[in-house]
């Protein structure tokens, strides 16, 4: 522009274009501008065009980018559009694996379980370090496991593809000699549930500690063994001693190892958890939420992130995402509402979000008004009573 209408040469628009994109650029660029306003001028251009041109130059800046570099984002966002479509499960776990992405595991895993995929556990013989997909599935990989070591992993996966799977649990103690602080984290993942037949998981922790018992005090140390809890069944030791086994753990008791081991339930979404919480609530779920713009309504939804901001007053203020079972949802939290339930707002607690739901460029967001969580007590949030006989919108 500078050099069809101005008479600028390459080399002066250019210092133009880089002195857009400084920082403390009034006292040059008012040098351009009456070299621009001169040049125009001499070219017939008339004054009032010459204005709005220099206008719209200047708003420029706001939107620059280098242009090398919007050429590879747009080629990465090309790629990855064509894998996540062609190849869903192998995208999505490379995703995962290597720990990029705005949102959290938990929330890709969901992510995958709406696009189609299922989510299979972390398993002694098909895992790897990393998590892997193949057609319409992905595998938690050992990475997942808080307190697993990689250097042990590495061998346990070095050993499997050098002999051959893992037949049995008392072939992996044997040829792996692990240490029972690896092997607990291991077992309570259901990493050994597809080799380990009819023995539960307390049954193979017994199996562990009996193994340590019966090789004595030569095997490697951990950090520990479990003392015995109630039982309801009989193993015998090779040594002739018996101890008890305790019946399999309760599905509970499952998803709570899962909580501890991997960050979250890997069975269940855990706003399946509280499905008695929400029982009569009329809520609109988020892949309806565009059919409300401009209506006040009532969602459910699981923290996924947020972010801090300020009104430009400085007030405080905050952008968050939920989600439910259909799908990720923007909100909202204006300095008022954030005031009153901002303290509300940690993971691990599912929510009931009242607000109004707005649009703008195609892009949803809930406004939030009221928020409450089964925990909260604080008297100026809405029960789950009050808001089940609100009419959704």
């Amino acid at each position: 522009v500078a050099m069809a209408l101005a008479g600028f040469s390459i080399e002066d628009a250019d210092q133009l274009r880089k002195v857009l994109t400084k920082k403390h650029k009034e006292q040059q660029l008012h040098d351009y501008k009456a070299q621009f306003f001169h040049g125009t001028s001499a070219r017939g251009v008339p004054a009032r065009s010459i204005e709005k041109i220099w206008d719209m130059v200047m708003s420029f800046v706001g939107y620059s980018f280098c242009k090398p570099h919007s050429a590879s984002y747009a080629q990465v966002s090309f790629k990855s559009a064509y894998l996540r479509a062609h190849y869903p499960a192998e995208f999505m776990a490379a995703v995962i694996s290597n720990q990029g992405g705005f949102y959290s595991t938990f929330a890709y895993l969901s992510e995958a379980r709406r696009m189609g995929l299922t989510v299979l556990p972390p398993d002694i013989n098909a895992s790897g370090w990393s998590y892997s997909g193949q057609g319409r599935a992905i595998r938690v990989g050992f990475m997942q496991l808080k307190g697993l070591r990689r250097e042990f992993v590495d061998h346990l996966i070095a050993e499997r593809a050098a002999r051959r799977p893992f037949r049995s649990f008392q072939d992996f103690l044997a040829r792996l000699d692990p240490e029972p602080a690896q092997m607990r984290l291991l077992i309570k993942a259901g990493c050994f549930d597809s080799i380990a037949g009819e023995v539960t998981q307390p049954g193979l922790l017994w199996r562990l500690y009996a193994q340590r018992r019966a090789s004595g005090p030569g095997r490697k140390a951990g950090s520990g063994t479990p003392s015995p809890p109630p039982c309801t069944s009989r193993f015998t030791l090779h040594t002739s001693q018996a101890f008890p086994i305790p019946a399999d753990y309760s599905e509970r008791r499952k998803i709570q190892h899962e909580i501890d081991l991997l960050g979250f339930p890997l069975r269940k979404h855990p706003l399946e958890l509280y499905a008695g919480y929400f029982q009569g609530l009329r809520y609109v779920p988020a892949c309806d939420m565009p059919r409300h713009v401009g209506q006040r309504i009532t969602m459910i939804g699981w923290l996924i992130t947020e972010k801090s901001a300020q009104t430009k007053d400085g007030e405080p203020m905050e952008f968050a995402t939920f989600e439910d079972l259909t799908g990720l949802y923007d909100a909202t939290f204006f300095p008022e509402s954030y005031r009153r339930f901002g303290h509300l707002l940690s993971g691990g607690k599912p929510y009931i979000i009242e607000g109004m739901v707005e649009e703008e460029f195609h892009t949803w967001t809930l406004t939030v008004h009221h928020i409450c969580t089964p925990t909260s007590d604080s008297p100026t949030t809405h029960s789950a009573a009050h808001l089940a006989t609100k009419p959704s919108g």
